[in-house]
């Protein structure tokens, strides 16, 4: 009985890892409070392209940028978003505060979180 308990709770605790570190670690991420070391940045939005889903309260949004800040040439990075009924959908041209680890801005960037957006 234990055995079969210790092995569930295992189990969870490794899906619970799984979800969070492909959250924390594959590219842009709007998160409720940035990681630790993350630097301020603005991403200037030079791209969008929304694709609509079967009937439902959301829809995916390819967004592309440059990430900038004082201690960041402009980096180009580009992400999938998903914005929920009635969100707001980013515009070319648009400046959204971001944040980055500092020497991985290309692969470590979020979005700061914001109504009617998820991470996809």
């Amino acid at each position: 009985m234990f055995v079969a308990f210790g092995v569930l709770f295992a189990l969870a605790m490794l899906g619970l890892l799984i979800w969070h570190g492909r959250q924390f670690f594959s590219g842009s991420r709007a998160l409720p409070c940035p990681p630790a070391g993350a630097v301020l940045a603005t991403l200037t939005v030079t791209g969008v392209s929304p694709e609509r889903g079967p009937d439902g309260p959301e829809a995916f949004c390819t967004i592309s940028g440059f990430l900038n800040s004082s201690e960041l040439a402009p980096t180009e990075v580009y992400d999938r978003i998903v914005v929920l009924a009635g969100g707001h959908w980013p515009r070319p041209g648009e400046q959204l505060t971001a944040f980055y680890l500092p020497g991985k801005a290309a692969t470590h960037w979020w979005l700061e979180p914001r109504a009617g957006w998820n991470a996809y």
